[in-house]
């Protein structure tokens, strides 16, 4: 066991975390980023397409307040809506700050020249930065544990699965950056370890959680056997043909006008086509994208890079349609913040896409990064604040979860295994098409997954990392599951078949948190 001291711990090497840690540095204090993988490289943020929407090239803080409440259909916490696009302008063109190349255009920016490398060098560019002004990271580390004295986090428990060493980390203040869930589905277009630690580890800690119910489906992503899970837009999303089995345009079919489909009818289009497959009308799982006109005029701008040209030559999209179909893309839902990323634990702050009640029940394009950057800025800010005037209590309580490690250890059940099912699980009974029954099966399926995690064993230090990963992505598809199971309406990306209507009683928001051993779920009017 090693122990370590900061002023803030930050947990999560993405965009929110070391924008986080960065601010926290401005704010006269020692930040301490620790992560799972590679800070930057092996994050959301660095998979994203490093598009951000905000104020900037002539679009007013007002059309960002509304684009981002009209996606959200209601559910929307605004006082953090207006603090995004209030503030988003100046978050987002900072990075030529810290050495980022920016392309500014009308309602937000793009990083890089590519959408597949967008992302990347978002993330890295932010790690350069952070280590440039003192960041101190602690990488390939999985935290299970803040610990908490007195409703105040005071550090928490963590194990290097390179090292193959426990930690103990001291703090006065914490900020979750964990990122989302998305890897809890079987289609995903997110890193393997983002199964919602963060969401565990707030709920643990005794802080509440919100929508957790709304998960993000990106409509159009490749399906072709032998290519990635390529996300398609632009100009071949929008003039492209959407096709069923019987050559039905889909779009049409479903009366979608929202424009750009992928930017501000994800939650729409993914349903369509989900309906689609499921009533036999699909293709091999997956529908028809017709982009051979599209192709003929030229493309420009990102998807006319040689990569992407390549990409549609090996497809051979020019003689032929192409499949495609939804993916997991985005978690609405997540931690209960105020204004400055504050939970309801002392000294624990939260930002980015752990974070609930930014996106409301479906999220803009873009928003998911300029969130990260705003909140992640806040929370910095307000955690360096806080940690100037806390003092450090000695960690304690800590035993329990070193025990826990060490009884992992030797030759068993492989959590790997477990986690697999629960991706299945989770795509085939909490995804885009969800009713009561399935919904029921789906928890009853957990617990039997939470029995066989008891004898879960792990004999590898990759083998200890899933191990570890098993029981905090439980409790976030738990999490899922009783809030989609508790809403009977549809809204947003949440869907239910046996409730398909929107209902102006839901505009309501769902919170959840621990009660001795329950999830105890709330439902409270909007904030």
């Amino acid at each position: 066991m090693k122990t370590l001291e900061a002023d803030v711990l930050v947990i999560g090497g993405g965009a929110a975390g070391l924008r986080a840690a960065i601010e926290a540095v401005r704010g006269g204090v020692k930040p301490l980023v620790v992560c799972k993988g590679r800070a930057g490289y092996n994050t959301i943020t660095a998979v994203s397409g490093g598009g951000l929407k905000a104020a900037v090239g002539g679009a007013s803080v007002e059309e960002h307040i509304e684009d981002t409440l009209r996606t959200g259909r209601g559910l929307n916490d605004r006082r953090l809506v207006e603090v995004l696009a209030r503030e988003g302008g100046e978050r987002v063109l900072e990075l030529r700050d810290f050495g980022i190349d920016l392309l500014v255009g009308r309602g937000g920016v793009y990083v890089g020249d590519t959408p597949e490398r967008g992302g990347l060098e978002l993330a890295v560019g932010l790690r350069d930065y952070a280590l440039k002004v003192g960041v101190e990271l602690l990488e390939d580390t999985i935290i299970t544990r803040i610990l908490v004295e007195d409703n105040r986090a005071i550090g928490a428990v963590g194990y290097n699965h390179l090292r193959d060493e426990a930690y103990v980390l001291s703090a006065k203040a914490v900020i979750l950056a964990t990122g989302g869930a998305g890897a809890l589905y079987q289609r995903n277009d997110c890193p393997r370890g983002a199964v919602g630690d963060g969401y565990s580890l707030a709920y643990q800690a005794g802080a509440r959680l919100r929508d957790m119910e709304f998960i993000q489906f990106f409509p159009l992503a490749l399906a072709e056997e032998g290519f990635p899970p390529f996300l398609i837009g632009g100009r071949l999303s929008e003039e492209g043909r959407l096709l069923n089995a019987l050559g039905e345009d889909i779009v049409e079919k479903y009366a979608i006008r929202d424009r750009p489909l992928v930017l501000r009818a994800r939650d729409l289009l993914s349903r369509a086509i989900m309906t689609e497959i499921k009533a036999g009308r699909g293709v091999d799982g997956a529908v028809l994208l017709d982009v051979r006109e599209v192709l003929r005029g030229g493309l420009e701008g990102w998807f006319s890079t040689a990569s992407f040209r390549t990409l549609l030559e090996k497809l051979r999209a020019a003689d032929r349609p192409v499949k495609v179909a939804p993916i997991c893309h985005f978690t609405m839902g997540g931690v209960a913040i105020d204004e400055w990323g504050q939970t309801d634990v002392e000294g624990l702050y939260a930002a980015g896409e752990v974070v609930g009640g930014v996106h409301g029940a479906n999220r803009h394009g873009g928003n998911a990064l300029t969130s990260a950057l705003v909140f992640g800025a806040r929370a910095g800010r307000r955690a360096a604040e806080y940690a100037k005037e806390a003092q450090a209590i000695r960690p304690i309580g800590f035993e329990e979860e070193l025990q826990s490690y060490e009884r992992l250890r030797g030759e068993g059940v492989k959590a790997e295994e477990l986690l697999e099912r629960l991706r299945r699980l989770m795509w085939s009974k909490v995804g885009i098409l969800r009713e009561k029954d399935g919904l029921k099966e789906a928890l009853r399926e957990i617990g039997e997954l939470r029995d066989e995690a008891e004898e879960v064993k792990a004999a590898t230090r990759r083998e200890m990392l899933r191990a570890l990963e098993l029981p905090m992505a439980l409790d976030a598809a738990e999490m899922i599951c009783r809030s989609a199971l508790t809403r009977t309406e549809s809204r947003g990306a949440h869907y239910r078949v046996d409730y398909p209507k929107e209902n102006e009683s839901w505009l309501r928001t769902i919170y959840l948190s621990k009660e001795g051993s329950k999830m105890r779920l709330d439902v409270e009017p909007l904030p």
